[in-house]
C-alpha cells in the first residue's frame, strides 16, 4: 500500500522469510518532483509480523522525507 507523503510516494515491500518465522521490509522513497527514487532496508532485519513490517517501513519513509537520508545510519524501528 503505497501514499502520499509531502511531494514523495513511500512505498513498502514486505517478505515472508522461507525456513524461518518473520517479515523483512524495504521501502522506496519516489521523489515526485525530481522524479528519482531510493530504496532503503528497515532494521531490525526480521519483524514479528506482516502488519509490523509494512508500519515500520512507512515510518522510515516518512523520516527519510522528513529529516533526509544519512548514508551512515541505520533506518530502525519497532
Amino acid at each position: 500500500m503505497s501514499i502520499r507523503y509531502k511531494n514523495h510516494l513511500i512505498d513498502p515491500r514486505v517478505y515472508e522469510l522461507r525456513g524461518r518465522e518473520g517479515f523483512t521490509a524495504e521501502v522506496y522513497v519516489y521523489d515526485l518532483r525530481q522524479d528519482t527514487d531510493t530504496q532503503f532496508f528497515v532494521q531490525p532485519s526480521i519483524f514479528p509480523s506482516r502488519e509490523i513490517a509494512e508500519q515500520a517501513a512507512m515510518q522510515a519513509g516518512r523520516d527519510v522525507v522528513d529529516h533526509g537520508y544519512d548514508p551512515n545510519k541505520v533506518l530502525g524501528h519497532l
